[in-house]
């Protein structure tokens, strides 16, 4: 952050002051010298008492510029309702009454959500606050809860003390999920309180090794942690000339426990055992909601939870589509959203959503910490800007990219075709495979990107790499890959004047990185500005939030203009392959019934961005609009949103928005419905 010492100057008329309100973010950062106006002067003649006998004014301060954002706000508020509902939708169809997780570490597109995560992020996240439980203001079933709290809590204490012995050699994975998770938690909070010295610790010591595969207890790496220097004894104001071994290692348990007593992050702890262990119920945890007033009293409905007319499932889904939970908050997978509107032939932000988001009002003239603490302390990262800053890999919305560096560079022309012979092999095993097991037969380029066919564009890879008896080029094919992703901006951040990370260009595997994997990451802004200069035939804008500026003496007003970071000269054949590919996506593809009844023709690519068999996909789309004359783009980013059929239906939602205004109500006003397409009905 900037300090008021990196804001002197020599010329006086400039200087700031302890009292100055300066832009030390975002677009106030990047508008400082717009923004901040000039100071006036008065000069005063003091007589010896320091009283005032003559005053002059000899300069009257001006105010700053006005600044006027290109983001309509209508459109923002809108985006913003339709992403909360799309991802509240993903997140109905996988919830599951039970404590199921499907096919997690097995199979991404099965993974389930299981009803207990959802009662337990709502104590986890604070959208109940469970420090209330011990206020005078506490309701009884408040008080019977912490009641029943701190029994659990005396026993886990009791347990780790048990554990915390000097000569206990009972292994971790000998122990119960719940006090295993207790000891993970102390593990954790010694490292982050700097007890455990995390410079001095050897991460490939073999007694490291045993501990973390959980084959000894947490007794034996702590003694072994203090006979190797691992532990900061001056944290814990102990002299080690003056203890032995074992007296250092009763004074860190009690420490522990010291610790423990007063740490609400641990008591959030017990709560999760609490929850999963049956000790507080799911209709417990609804009837908390209506007690803290999350939810609008209804007494009808209250009573119904009490004598289990309704199960706790049912409310909880009920709620849900109501929108009166909103699932941002509870931090699960998904629970997250973005989305980049474009005008494109400007360059211009029209909408930058971010979902979930914050209140900013908790944060005019002086920050809310209560609310403050509960935002950062949640998993749901209401603080990051998504948009910006969350980046993951483009999946198949990259592979324009390689079509791009293909027919430009006249490795193959529009009309050179492919056979897909559905596992790639001119390479070293692991061999990749295209998405679908029988292939799409012999393809041209632009029927590649309508069916987004991986082989095609293995071969474009291996191409690139000069391919030859199964030795490949990475360097060089990268190369010539990243050449093109340069024109199209994805070397470099978006241009927006906020908080952006550097976006990631692959730098392995040419023939994996050309589908959209090896190391390739970006942000939705970035993505948007690649989609954009598609759209516009190869212009690529530092994109901006800024419309105009205003002088507020003069109302001279000064438009922004988007800076042109690249012209791309790409031939007609070139552009005309690629966007009819992606106008094919569109009204021949798997999304087809998202589009088919929308008042304007959308080009678009879908995206799905594998991570682990252990989380769902992320799920990406970019595209544009009319596909014949286009006027705006559309990137969506939903991270672990199963498949890339559910960035698309959103985009689709925004397209009907801006473009049919008789929809508008319909949109925004009905309650959360599941995803039109099934999780395995896109394939990318």
């Amino acid at each position: 952050a900037e300090t008021l010492e990196q804001y002197e100057y020599s010329d006086k008329e400039n200087e700031y002051s302890a009292s100055d309100q300066i832009g030390k973010t975002g677009i106030e950062k990047e508008y400082e010298d717009i923004l901040k106006g000039s100071k006036g002067e008065e000069t005063l003649v003091l007589d010896s008492s320091s009283r005032i006998i003559q005053q002059s004014r000899t300069k009257d301060p001006v105010s700053g510029s006005d600044i006027y954002l290109s983001i309509d706000s209508e459109l923002q508020k809108a985006t913003y309702t339709m992403a909360a509902k799309e991802v509240a939708g993903i997140l109905l169809s996988k919830l599951t009454d039970s404590k199921s997780h499907g096919t997690k570490g097995k199979k991404a597109s099965g993974i389930l959500v299981s009803i207990y995560d959802v009662y337990d992020a709502i104590l986890q996240n604070s959208i109940v606050d469970v420090t209330h439980f011990s206020s005078g203001k506490a309701t009884p079933l408040e008080k019977r809860i912490y009641t029943r709290f701190s029994d659990v809590k005396k026993k886990a204490l009791k347990q780790i003390s048990s554990e915390l012995t000097y000569n206990n050699t009972r292994a971790m994975k000998a122990l119960s999920e719940a006090v295993r998770s207790y000891m993970d938690y102390i593990f954790t909070m010694l490292k982050n309180n700097n007890v455990i010295d995390q410079k001095n610790m050897d991460t490939t010591d073999k007694t490291y090794r045993k501990y973390y595969d959980n084959e000894i207890s947490l007794s034996e790496f702590i003694v072994y942690a203090i006979r190797n220097n691992w532990i900061n004894l001056e944290n814990l104001d102990i002299d080690a000339n003056y203890y032995s071994q074992e007296e250092v290692f009763e004074k860190l348990s009690a420490y522990i426990i010291e610790e423990l007593n007063d740490d609400q992050a641990f008591d959030k702890k017990v709560y999760h055992v609490m929850v999963d262990s049956g000790r507080i119920s799911g209709s417990e945890i609804c009837l908390l909601l209506y007690d803290q007033k999350v939810i609008k009293m209804n007494k009808d409905k209250y009573a119904e939870i009490e004598s289990s007319m309704i199960s706790p499932y049912s409310f909880i889904r009920e709620i849900i589509t109501s929108m009166e939970l909103p699932v941002g908050e509870l931090g699960l997978t998904p629970c997250a959203c973005s989305v980049v509107i474009t005008d494109v032939k400007t360059g211009k932000v029209l909408s930058m959503v971010s979902y979930p988001s914050y209140d900013n009002n908790k944060f005019a003239n002086s920050v809310d910490s209560d609310y403050y603490s509960k935002i950062s302390n949640s998993s749901a990262f209401a603080l990051l800007n998504r948009a910006t800053q969350q980046k993951t890999a483009p999946g198949s919305t990259f592979k324009m990219v390689t079509a791009t560096t293909v027919l430009e560079e006249e490795f193959i022309d529009p009309y050179t075709k492919v056979k897909d012979k559905v596992t790639f092999d001119k390479i070293n095993r692991p061999w990749p495979n295209c998405w679908s097991s029988v292939g799409h037969g012999n393809i041209n380029v632009t029927q590649a990107i309508q069916h987004s066919c991986n082989y095609f564009f293995y071969e474009m890879g291996y191409l690139l790499g000069n391919g030859h008896k199964n030795v490949v080029d990475n360097e060089k094919g990268l190369q010539r890959l990243r050449k093109y992703a340069d024109m199209y901006g994805l070397t470099s951040k978006s241009g927006v004047e906020v908080s952006e990370a550097e976006p990631t260009f692959s730098d392995v595997d040419v023939v994996r990185s050309s589908i959209g994997q090896g190391s390739n990451s970006y942000t939705p802004s970035q993505l948007s500005r690649y989609v954009t200069t598609l759209a516009n035939g190869g212009t690529c804008y530092d994109l901006t939030l800024v419309d105009k500026t205003k002088d507020v003496i003069s109302g001279k007003v000064s438009k922004n203009k988007a800076n042109v970071k690249d012209k791309l000269s790409l031939s007609p054949q070139t552009l005309t392959a690629i966007r009819t590919g992606m106008r094919r996506v569109i009204d021949s593809g798997s999304v087809t019934k998202l589009f088919d009844k929308l008042p304007v023709s959308v080009a678009g690519k879908t995206g799905t961005a594998q991570i682990t068999d252990n989380e769902p996909n992320h799920a990406l789309f970019v595209s544009f609009a009319p596909y014949e004359s286009p006027e705006i783009s559309v990137t969506v980013q939903i991270p672990n949103g199963y498949t890339s059929g559910n960035a698309a239906e959103l985009a689709s939602n925004v397209y009907k928005y801006y473009y049919d205004k008789t929809s508008r109500d319909d949109l925004l006003r009905k309650k959360v419905s599941l995803p039109a397409l099934s999780t395995d009905a896109v394939r990318d």
